[in-house]
């Protein structure tokens, strides 16, 4: 099963996505000095999150703590 500090981190780690995204998203924008043109770059992130998702539902595989390290590499 689940330990407990499987579960402690799964749930800080949909924080530390989102504030990630805040993060990358201001560099971009002070990189193309636009708000509008990082939006169009970070659209890619949820597109590649969800074509791993369906990937790993196509294999039968489980969303672990290994395949949770693949979607942040």
């Amino acid at each position: 099963g689940i330990t407990y500090q499987e579960l402690k981190a799964g749930s800080i780690a949909s924080i530390v996505f989102g504030l990630a995204m805040v993060f990358v998203f201001l560099i971009l924008a002070a990189q193309y000095e636009s708000w509008a043109m990082p939006f169009m770059v970070l659209l890619a992130v949820p597109l590649a999150l969800f074509g791993a998702f369906v990937a790993l539902l196509m294999r039968g595989m489980q969303i672990d703590v290994y395949s949770q390290i693949g979607f942040v590499m």
